[in-house]
This record gives structure tokens, sequence and C-alpha cells, in this order.
């Protein structure tokens, strides 16, 4: 079961049965009420701003649904799926949900596969961080493979695309985390400072600052803008900075 709550007042407004173990949940950013809960249990569910379920997308017997995620406008939804028995089962379902009978397309990812997804701020491209610890981009149209980019030693567990669509942000069970280049998989930045795994990732609005969270019991909010770590520095240095 996943709960909604009104964070002003702190009631409980509503509760979604997902159908088994919750791996997930994702608001819409499309700028419609939506909100979409993954199950283990092979499903996922949208509901409205009110509860009332819209759709259920269900994969076949012996699937995962490890994390599911809204398209930029709503309109589609993308979930990374694995399957119990077989690796080679991994893939990608883009679900266009909002009908009577929701379509889907499905974007190879075995083997393997993994449970960090994210669209790009246009809806085009599809980024799935893998248990290889590879990136994958994929083109959402066409489903064709885009990129691929080492980035983790070990499983990546979350991935996200800068605002301006140039940067991809990922967290792994390396303890890092490690930001590329969206174009050509080159590493920028790699963010050192957990003493566990990095298991979540949000940049703000303006792409300025980017939030880390671990099981290390530590949230880090990082400084990628210059003229914020400039600031940073006159406010530790013990004499004047040029």
């Amino acid at each position: 079961i996943a709960s909604v709550w009104d964070t002003s007042t702190g009631e409980r407004l509503f509760e979604v049965g997902a159908g088994g173990e919750v791996s997930n949940v994702d608001w819409s950013a499309g700028g419609d009420d939506l909100l979409l809960t993954d199950a283990f249990g092979a499903t996922t569910t949208v509901v409205d701003g009110d509860g009332r379920r819209l759709a259920r997308l269900v994969e076949g017997p012996g699937y995962f649904v490890e994390t599911g995620t809204f398209s930029p406008d709503g309109r589609l939804v993308a979930t990374a799926v694995t399957h119990e028995r077989n690796p080679f089962g991994a893939k990608v379902s883009v679900w266009d949900w909002n009908r009577d009978d929701p379509q889907k397309r499905t974007i190879e990812a075995a083997p393997l596969g993994g449970r960090a997804l994210a669209f790009d701020p246009t809806g085009e491209t599809l980024a799935l961080g893998r248990f290889d610890g590879f990136v994958d981009v994929f083109d959402v149209a066409s489903g064709e493979r885009l990129l691929r980019f080492p980035a983790h030693d070990g499983q990546i567990n979350e991935v996200a695309f800068a605002p301006d669509g140039e940067t991809i942000a990922t967290a792994g069970d390396d303890g890092t985390v490690r930001l590329f280049d969206a174009g050509d998989g080159s590493q920028q930045l790699v963010l050192r400072g957990h003493r566990l795994l990095v298991s979540g990732l949000s940049f703000s609005a303006d792409g300025a600052r980017l939030a880390s969270a671990s099981p290390d019991g530590v949230v880090r909010v990082w400084a990628l803008d210059l003229d914020d770590l400039i600031e940073i520095a006159r406010q530790e240095v013990t004499r004047e900075l040029t």
C-alpha cells in the first residue's frame, strides 16, 4: 500500500493498493495531478489526485517491476522490469497508459536490466541505470539504444537528468555520485562523501544543486554552480579570496 499525505497538515488523504510490495512511487510533472505506484508483483497503478484508479498496467507472470516513471508530459509511463528466473527477460516497458486499452512497447534491456530509470526533460530519450554499473540511453520512439557507458563499480541505484538535459547523474553501490555528459557519456565529476551506497538523487529546479541520499542516514546537497562554489570557498578560507 502507498499512502498520500497533505504536507501542510500531515493528514493522510488516501491509500493506493499497489497489488504487492511497493517498489516505487512517482508524481507526474506534466501539470496533471497523477501518481503511479510500482509493485514487485508485476503491476503499475496510475491514480488521480483523489486516489481514483485510472489505469493498472500488468506485466506477465514471473516479472517484477523494479521502478517506473512518467514522461515529462505525463502521457507515457516507463517501467524497468526483470524476470524472477531469466536474466535475459529484463526489459523496459513504455506504456501509452491513458487509453481504454493501454498500449505497450518493449525496449530490450537484457541481460540483467536495472532498477534506475529517467526520462530526459524533452521526453525523447530514456536512461536506464543497470545492475552491472553501466548506463543505457534509449530513443523512446524507436527503442534504439543511443549510448552505453560505464558509471560505477557495482549496481546503479538511481539516475537523473539535469533540468537542461545536458548532464546525467548516477548513484551507485560504490558510495559515489557521478555526473556524465548526456551526449557522449564522458565523466564530468565524481562526488564522494557517503559512507555507504547512494540510493537516491534529485536535482534542484535550476540544476545548480544536487541532493543525494544514502542508508548511512545522511542527505548531502552538492553545489554544482561555479558562483555557489566560490561563495562557499569565501566562507571557508581564513584570508581574502582572489
